[in-house]
């Protein structure tokens, strides 16, 4: 006959080990994927008319950004984010839609004058006219673009496959 005995506060002990050994395997995982995914949106998605690079800044490709994953108890959360600050246009590149603009003034230079039509010896050159003149409230349709939910589509088995060799990694030791 075979007796066999556990104490179940080590075996508790054990699973806890395990549990977070699991938590950060995914958390380096998703970090890991994201950045991935960060440099596919870039790389891939964000080339070309209409979303080509506007100024040195690199425009909207410069805004993409991985978010390292935060650990709230057991769930892990990782994000990639685009579009803010200056390129705040990411969003209707990805969604599309219909956006009313409103008037507003606007300033109209008329043609630039040489040095010799400035009065006296100037250095400095002006306008011969500014004209200020009111704008109408319009509208402006947009297409959907979506360049990061797309990516995110596009590379998600690559992602699961990255979590489950991290499960693997942690069950296998």
């Amino acid at each position: 006959m075979l007796t066999y005995s556990v104490d179940p506060s080590k075996a508790t002990d054990a699973i806890q080990q395990k549990l977070s050994r699991v938590t950060l395997a995914i958390r380096d995982a998703i970090n890991s994927a994201n950045l991935e995914l960060q440099a596919y949106i870039v790389n891939n998605k964000l080339h070309g008319d209409p979303l080509q690079e506007r100024h040195l800044g690199r425009g909207l490709a410069g805004s993409i950004r991985m978010i390292p994953a935060v650990m709230d108890g057991t769930t892990v959360t990782g994000e990639v984010q685009g579009g803010g600050g200056l390129e705040f246009y990411g969003k209707y590149h990805e969604y599309g839609g219909t956006f009313d603009v409103p008037g507003g003034r606007r300033v109209a230079l008329g043609s630039r004058l040489d040095r010799k039509k400035l009065m006296g010896n100037s250095a400095r050159f002006g306008y011969d006219a500014v004209t200020h003149t009111q704008s109408r409230p319009y509208t402006i349709t947009f297409p959907e673009r979506s360049f990061m939910r797309s990516s995110a589509q596009e590379n998600r088995d690559q992602m699961y496959g990255r979590l489950r060799a991290a499960l693997m990694g942690v069950f296998t030791e």
